[in-house]
């Protein structure tokens, strides 16, 4: 089979349709009443009147899984009669979809497979004559597109002399009644990838690049698919995006990439982080220290095998550490992938002391090593009543609520949406002072 083919060099890289309705029309000579009957398929969250936002088919396309509403509409006299006044006008109105049938004007409905159905709609008016019509529906296989060669990040491709990389692919969701049209795009920068297209080609096909690629070169792919009908429909869907470099100039030196990002950081507190390799022996190849959220560092070391790359996070303790293994045993650029600090650890809290006084409120020392307390989400209050929150450096300050005894419950979270233990404290007030005991689990709360 043929294959498409560009030519590279290296600084050039060479529904939801939501219409229904025909419409039947009864016309009455004595009355000279004009009655016509519309379709409409419109989302099931919406809530008003079909026509107002949506235009009548007799064809709608959705996708599976989709929640619809499908509507029939009447005019009289060329003016739209109100959904809930409908069947003031007619004796009756009938749908039949497959083995069901619904005799309401609107129903809701979710299609679970892709094809094509038919709903057929018989209305009966008061003068016993009736409409009809047919509504097809169109229910599209999601797209789904599966880069396969070259494998992603592969770092094997010769450099220097005229070379055919083969770009394969598996697209799928392309239904009988679509027309598919399939693009591919590259580009040496990953930011450019989707405004750089190479051009089209067959969907089900592959295609291949030519160019003469220099040593430590990387290039950033990807494959965009379009499927129309003949009525205007269309869907669209893009791949993830892939990279293959070739080999590097010196021979016996490796490049390691390693990404990383603090996930929910650093809005309060700041990230300092270590980044190691070490070699099989247990030395120390080289190391970074990193200030950021969020980087990528890059090392050129010998090739060898079974590298420890270790991450960790030195300030912020709930971060912790992060370790893998790679092997880099040709001239390469081995492009790990992307690691997460995740802070999984809720902030605490304790009171600063256990007896306060009166005119000053209470005070807590309020502790989170990770990605640090969100202030603006600090709730505290007693019974019903929301009690003003002071937080500054790490201290939560409440006035003075409580003039016996009172229940207090704090709610903290933290920048990665960890919540603090659920419990509350009993205060208790003899004027000049506050005391604070606790805290317990809301199943002993006394009175």
């Amino acid at each position: 089979m043929n294959k498409t083919i560009f030519t590279l060099s290296l600084v050039v890289l060479t529904l939801f349709l939501l219409n229904s309705c025909g419409n039947s029309v009864l016309y009455d000579d004595d009355k000279q009443e004009n009655l016509k009957q519309f379709i409409f398929v419109v989302p099931d969250r919406y809530s008003g009147e079909p026509q107002a936002a949506y235009t009548p088919s007799k064809t709608a396309y959705i996708r599976v899984n989709q929640d619809v509403k499908i509507c029939a509409m009447y005019t009289l006299n060329d003016s739209y009669i109100a959904s809930d006044k409908t069947t003031d006008n007619l004796e009756s109105v009938l749908w039949l979809l497959g083995d069901e049938s619904f005799n309401i004007p609107i129903f809701r409905y979710t299609f679970n497979e892709p094809g094509h159905f038919q709903a057929y709609l018989n209305a009966v008016d008061f003068y016993g004559d009736t409409l009809k019509d047919t509504l097809d529906i169109y229910v599209n296989t999601p797209i789904s597109i599966d880069l396969l060669s070259p494998e992603d990040k592969a770092n094997y491709i010769t450099a220097d002399k005229d070379t055919t990389i083969k770009l394969r692919w598996s697209v799928n969701g392309i239904d009988e009644w679509e027309t598919s049209r399939c693009y591919v795009y590259a580009s040496p920068d990953r930011k450019l990838v989707w405004k750089t297209p190479l051009g089209e080609v067959n969907c089900h096909d592959g295609a291949n690049l030519n160019g003469i690629f220099p040593s430590d070169t990387t290039i950033y792919w990807g494959l965009k698919v379009y499927n129309s009908t003949n009525d205007y429909f269309e869907e669209k869907d893009s791949s993830k995006v892939f990279s293959f470099s070739t080999v590097l100039g010196k021979p016996d030196s490796a490049i390691i990439e390693v990404p990383f990002v603090y996930k929910n950081c650093c809005s309060v507190n700041s990230a300092s982080s270590l980044i190691s390799l070490i070699s099989a022996s247990g030395d120390t190849i080289a190391k970074w220290n990193n200030r950021e959220p969020r980087n990528t560092i890059s090392f050129t070391v010998p090739t060898q095998t079974q590298i420890t790359v270790s991450l960790e996070e030195k300030q912020l303790s709930e971060y912790g550490k992060q370790e893998f293994t790679i092997d880099v045993p040709i001239a390469t650029r081995y492009q790990a992938d992307t690691v997460y600090f995740i802070d999984s650890i809720p902030p605490e809290y304790e009171p600063t002391k256990r007896a306060f006084d009166a005119r000053e409120g209470i005070k807590f020392n309020v502790f989170d090593n990770g990605s640090g307390v969100n202030g603006e989400k600090i709730v505290a209050f007693t019974g019903n009543d929301t009690l003003d929150t002071y937080y500054q450096n790490g201290v939560l300050e409440l006035d003075n609520f409580c003039k016996s005894k009172c229940m207090l419950q704090i709610y903290l979270e933290d920048y990665a949406k960890n919540t603090a233990a659920d419990f509350y404290w009993n205060v208790k007030s003899n004027n000049d002072s506050l005391y604070v005991e606790g805290p317990y689990l809301m199943d002993g709360y006394w009175k």
